[in-house]
């Protein structure tokens, strides 16, 4: 005879935390939600009412416009800046992480001699730092200035991930020790054993890297002079249409309008950089909640 659970009933005091934690998440939502609306609803707004106006939108003000997209279309390479920045970011995370993965992979191993001095070395960089002018030297003497690895090479392995991937490898031991017997290398090891089992560490410094790389601006600014201007990437142009549209800029409309149509090139232009982002990141969210709870358990 089978037996029939039944439901705890929840005490009155449970109901009311559940409903307390409820109301502050939703209180949350709604605060990360209403800066994005009211971008939304800028970009699509009428650019000489939207300028005339200091209220947050619920609604387009001056009906729907796409007025101000068709003048950032026209006057900047948005294009072409777009694909510049899926390579850089596609070429700076695949790079990192195969450095990231060989590096943690090696570190992870407990028979290499040279393990712990290694952990020094990577651990020091993450609390020293020699600055941006040395790097800028480095760069400048190895040619890589006004090209695409200057923007691709420099940060694209840190320590930090390293470190957080090697926390993942450090319990897949008894694998490897199989995989060894079994007469597997070390790159087959880590290909086709290893890494299926760090995928939820991989998947954030993924994360981490295509966020950083994407909305990254001052490299490109530093290393990248007008001479390359086909290599900007998509964040350099926009800083320099947020740029202009608050002074003269040299855009190539007038100045009256450039002031008018300030306020609404500015949100275009936010909406364009997060959109890609915003699509993106609810496929990979899954996988960034289970490393972050895997690594707080192992931590």
């Amino acid at each position: 005879m089978e037996t029939v659970k039944k439901r705890k009933k929840k005490r009155p005091s449970d109901i009311v935390c559940s409903g307390i934690v409820g109301l502050i998440l939703a209180l949350l939502a709604l605060v990360c939600i209403l800066p994005m609306w009211h971008v939304l609803m800028s970009a699509i707004s009428a650019p000489k009412e939207l300028y005339a106006t200091s209220d947050f939108l619920f609604l387009p003000v001056g009906g729907v416009s796409f007025e101000a997209w068709s003048l950032v279309w026209e006057n900047y390479p948005i294009l072409r800046s777009f694909f510049n920045t899926v390579f850089y970011t596609a070429a700076y995370t695949a790079i990192g992480l195969i450095l990231t993965l060989l590096a943690a992979y090696v570190l992870s191993r407990k028979d290499f001699m040279w393990r712990t001095p290694l952990l020094v070395i990577f651990i020091i960089p993450m609390f020293v730092n020699a600055g941006m002018i040395p790097q800028y030297i480095v760069n400048y003497n190895l040619h890589l200035t006004n090209t695409i690895w200057s923007i691709i090479l420099p940060g694209c392995c840190t320590a930090m991930s390293i470190l957080m991937v090697r926390v993942g490898m450090t319990a897949t031991d008894s694998y490897c020790e199989a995989a060894e017997i079994d007469g597997a290398g070390h790159l087959r090891t880590l290909f086709e054993i290893v890494l299926p089992l760090v995928i939820p560490y991989v998947s954030v410094v993924l994360m981490f890297s295509v966020i950083t790389q994407w909305n990254s601006w001052m490299l490109p600014k530093i290393y990248l002079s007008k001479e390359v201007e086909h290599l900007y990437p998509l964040s350099l142009v926009i800083y320099n249409m947020i740029q202009q549209t608050e002074g003269t800029g040299g855009m190539s409309i007038g100045i009256n309008k450039l002031e008018e149509y300030g306020p609404s090139i500015q949100m275009v232009t936010i909406l364009i950089s997060s959109l890609p982002l915003l699509i993106v990141y609810p496929f990979i969210q899954k996988f960034f909640e289970r490393a972050v709870i895997i690594g707080g358990v192992k931590g």
